[in-house]
């Protein structure tokens, strides 16, 4: 048996009846979650000095809709923190352990924090629909003043970077507002600029910036499957990193000789170094812990990094204007994908728990949809690249990928009963998988998992999804499209890019 978040929320013990001093009890010492009021109250060195023993000024607030904030604190803490990463503990939950105390120190991430709760409430209650506005504007006003300075310290910058992100994560559950890329391209511009003032900084700054990073880089590859995404120019001159120069991506393949033979491939640079972009993720990455699945996006960062090469096809296609190099690169990612091992933490790999043993297989299996569906992606990418030259086939068969299509299918049916209680349920596997479909009996199948994970978690994001890939399901079958792309310029890399411009310009986030 799985639960939606109102079963969740009254077995955690929040029943929407909390008053203020219970609320603070329960973030300062919960009764009924006694291992997380350890991690809550971690001391941490730094501006933020774990959760203070006294409320502070601005959750005493004069408001008429003041009296609803304990019962979001409450909510945010027993049911969006329990539910927002496959492992809930210090290491892995930083919206517990970074995002939380900072919303008891700030104002601006405070209201924030209510506003992404009570939106989640919303979608259930619409009476607090006016309630998450209000704390959306309070956040807003807050940015605002703190970027009016004509300077910023280390600890307003935090705060301006952490609001950014909540205001980013808030658009995006308010059914992908646009203005969600509007937030992620200023997060990553003050991102870059913070990383170059604050080298030095204290420990929870740098889980700060760390899970910062993490949070950027994971929307922003989604993103570019999604929609053309225009990155920053200075990329391009980005140096290798030496990630890149030891082949890690591209180790299991070195000595192809289908592709070493090729003496187009031999000669191009382009074939044996990744892109810039994806130079540039990959210089915060640990080289140890490449294969781990992150508990955060529920797939390691060798795929992260994967599958922003495969976003970057389309473009070096329109580059180089060659195809047999186009099509090397594209048969050494392949490789990369059918040999990446994904690795669970050590701390579910030996376990004999049974609920961790729940948590294993919600990581493998989740992990596993997500290498399939790069597959896909590559697949797709490849024959809107060169739709008359048959190129994809060339690397990937329509009968490859019909069977990742049908294995993400099985997976995602067979396991949702593991994956539905986190965030890091397989959104973007299953989208695209959808959207290649053209059986019946597929399309119902696929639409019945929409609808249980809509009906269980509830995301923003999750409806506007389905509405993209339902209408290229439409286009496909009126024959306006013909699953062929326009010849004019600046044609969608995607099918589902014009499915989305069909229906207003939308921009969907598969987060």
């Amino acid at each position: 048996m799985y639960l939606d978040d109102d079963e969740k929320a009254k077995r955690d013990g929040f029943d929407g009846r909390l008053n203020g001093r219970d609320c603070w009890n329960r973030i300062v010492h919960p009764v009924t979650r006694g291992e997380a009021a350890q991690r809550v109250m971690h001391e941490e060195s730094g501006s933020y000095v774990g959760i203070p023993q006294r409320p502070l000024a601005h959750l005493d607030r004069h408001s008429k809709f003041a009296r609803y904030d304990p019962i979001l604190l409450s909510y945010y803490e027993a049911v969006i923190c329990s539910t927002s990463t496959l492992l809930d503990d210090e290491k892995n939950n930083p919206y517990r352990h970074v995002l939380l105390p900072m919303a008891l120190q700030s104002p601006g991430i405070y209201h924030a924090t209510l506003a992404i709760s009570a939106h989640t409430l919303c979608l259930a209650r619409s009476e607090y629909a006016v309630i998450a506005l209000e704390h959306r504007q309070q956040a807003l006003k807050r940015l605002i003043t703190i970027l009016s300075r004509e300077e910023c310290d280390d600890s307003e910058m935090d705060e301006v970077l952490g609001l950014v992100l909540m205001l980013c994560w808030f658009e995006i559950s308010d059914g992908c507002n646009p203005s969600w890329v509007t937030h992620l391209k200023g997060f990553r511009t003050l991102l870059h600029r913070h990383r170059r003032t604050s080298a030095n900084g204290s420990l929870h700054s740098l889980s700060l910036k760390q899970f910062f990073v993490r949070y950027f880089d994971f929307h922003l590859v989604l993103a570019k499957t999604a929609f053309r995404v225009d990155e920053e120019e200075s990329t391009a001159k980005l140096p290798q990193p030496p990630v890149i120069r030891s082949g890690l991506l591209f180790a299991s393949c070195e000595t192809d000789e289908s592709i070493d033979s090729n003496p187009v491939t031999r000669e191009s640079d382009d074939t044996h170094n990744l892109s810039s972009s994806t130079a540039l993720l990959s210089l915060h990455m640990p080289l140890d812990s490449m294969d781990d699945i992150d508990p955060y996006m529920g797939f390691s960062n060798s795929l992260l990094l994967l599958i922003n090469e495969i976003t970057e096809l389309g473009p070096m296609a329109t580059r180089l204007c060659n195809q047999p190099t186009v099509t090397s690169h594209a048969r050494r990612l392949k490789a990369s994908l059918e040999n990446l091992d994904q690795r669970p933490p050590d701390v579910l790999a030996f376990s004999s728990n049974s609920k961790l043993g729940t948590s294993r297989r919600a990581f493998v299996t989740t992990a596993e949809t997500y290498r399939l569906g790069a597959f896909v992606l590559l697949h797709e990418i490849l024959w809107r690249s060169y739709p008359a030259a048959s190129a994809a086939s060339h690397v990937i068969t329509i009968a490859e990928r019909d069977e990742a299509i049908r294995s993400i299918l099985k997976l995602v049916d067979t396991h949702h009963k593991d994956m539905i209680n986190t965030a890091t349920l397989p959104l973007w596997p299953l989208f695209l998988a959808g959207c290649c479909v053209d059986l019946e009996e597929d399309r119902m199948t696929v639409l019945r998992l929409f609808e249980i994970i809509e009906q269980r978690k509830r995301f923003g994001n999750v409806p506007p999804a389905r509405k993209v890939m339902e209408m290229v399901w439409r286009q496909r079958d009126l024959g306006r499209d013909g699953r062929r792309p326009a010849r004019r310029k600046n044609v969608e890399q995607y099918e589902w890019e014009r499915a989305s411009t069909l229906l207003g310009g939308w921009k969907i986030s598969l987060t």
